[in-house]
């Protein structure tokens, strides 16, 4: 709810007071009794029109762009996400009990690379092209940019379009081509997998909240040795209604009582809808006349920019935080975002199958230490920045960094090892052959 109330204010407007009133209109017809008598091929005629009216513009864009666009016709989407939501709608005891019997079944495990710490920060909504190291002309991320131990991987995709169905896949073994096999919890996820390798675990959120239903980022995190969630307290509506900055996190991120090695997962809200309410006011450098390109909205666009420029904050006070011991941070997004530039040049948001809101950023921070300590697998990791990856893996390339070896490794889903499968066919959302139709866009 609270998501869908940020996503209309957004779009309030001229367009969205006419489609109220039209709305409002309709309400009143729909009292009013009209007896018409009309025979069946009038009837199906009838039918064909609104059906036409309704979606034949989506359609023709579906046949325009790519066919397997079909998916994102109104009536089709909301019927296949009605029923991929009815199997991630689990109940999180449900989920934990499954991923801690998994974990009771396996033997203690041995983190050969020994590093200190691994830090593992999860975005919301970030674009790749929204960040100067890919490119972008404006200075969205001062920070960043001045760092000089980083990896900046060029060709990384998310698995999914929101959330909930990346975080399904994101942290555990599960990933797009095994979920015909079992359910995605039940496989060991990413928390348990570093507490068998004798890692301290923490996980640290300003999204999850504690919810009965579907929430697989929460019921991984709350197992965690240390967790904190700013809105552990909250309902779903209240997360995004009242939610803090990112920022809430640092003194929490500060003042970790850390151990031999540790795993630590940070989570943020990062970029997600409405962009103003992600930054505090003294992070509005951006404005209307920052953004050159001839687009509607402009001043959503640079609330967004302004958001990315607090998050380029966050991840440098918490690589501040952890510079001067054994350090890798890895930044990611779940899904990235579309600034009126997907395809269709209509979409402020994410949820539909597009490159823009594949294309996540994927960049790798390192310590001097960890530069020392660790040279065979920092080649390694360099070596890889270009290959195409998929985040549904990300399991696969902590096992390698960390060294760790169990029976659910893949080392062909590792990019830095060796086997790696440099062919794999990357389906986004499940469905479209990302290689094949969204890269050549």
């Amino acid at each position: 709810m609270a998501e869908s109330i940020e996503f209309i204010s957004i779009y309030i407007n001229f367009k969205f007071f006419g489609i109220l009133i039209f709305m409002i209109v309709a309400l009143i017809l729909l009292k009013i009794k009209i007896n018409i008598k009309i025979n069946n091929k009038l009837n199906i005629a009838f039918i064909i029109l609104i059906f036409v009216v309704c979606f034949g513009n989506d359609l023709r864009r579906a046949i325009k762009y790519d066919f397997s666009r079909y998916i994102n016709i109104p009536f089709i989407k909301f019927n296949k996400e009605l029923i991929y939501t009815d199997d991630i709608l689990i109940n999180s005891k449900i989920m934990q009990e499954s991923y801690l019997k998994i974990a009771n079944n396996h033997e203690k495990l041995k983190a050969n690379e020994n590093i200190k710490n691994i830090v593992l920060i999860i975005g919301e909504s970030s674009r790749r092209s929204a960040y100067q190291d890919y490119g972008q002309g404006l200075n969205t991320t001062p920070n960043l940019i001045n760092i000089k131990n980083k990896i900046i991987y060029s060709d990384v995709i998310a698995p999914y379009a929101s959330t909930n169905p990346v975080m399904s896949v994101l942290l555990n073994f599960a990933n797009l081509d095994n979920l015909s096999e079992r359910k995605f919890y039940e496989n060991l996820d990413i928390i348990n997998l570093f507490k068998l390798a004798n890692y301290k675990t923490f996980w640290i959120s300003n999204q999850d909240y504690i919810s009965e239903w579907g929430n697989n980022a929460a019921s991984v995190g709350i197992m965690s040795d240390f967790s904190y969630f700013t809105n552990k307290y909250m309902s779903s509506s209240d997360t995004l209604s009242y939610a803090k900055y990112d920022g809430v996190l640092l003194p929490i991120i500060k003042n970790l009582k850390l151990s031999d090695n540790n795993f630590i997962v940070i989570h943020l809200l990062g970029n997600h809808g409405n962009y103003k309410k992600r930054y505090p006011k003294t992070f509005s450098k951006f404005s209307e006349s920052d953004i050159k390109e001839n687009i509607k909205d402009k001043k959503s666009i640079s609330e967004y920019y302004n958001s990315i420029l607090y998050t380029d904050y966050i991840i440098y006070s918490i690589y501040e935080r952890f510079k001067d011991d054994d350090t890798l941070i890895i930044y990611l997004s779940d899904h990235a975002e579309s600034l009126y530039d997907d395809k269709t040049k209509s979409l402020l948001g994410h949820g539909v199958s597009d490159k823009i809101i594949a294309d996540i950023p994927f960049i790798i921070l390192y310590s001097n230490s960890f530069k020392t300590n660790h040279k065979e697998l920092l080649d390694k990791l360099i070596l890889s920045k270009d290959l195409a990856f998929m985040s549904d893996d990300l399991i696969h390339l902590l096992c390698d960094i960390a060294g760790i070896k169990i029976a659910e490794f893949d080392e062909s889903r590792s990019p830095i090892n060796k086997k790696y499968n440099k062919f794999r066919i990357r389906l986004f959302a499940n469905e479209i052959n990302y290689d094949n139709f969204l890269k050549l866009d």
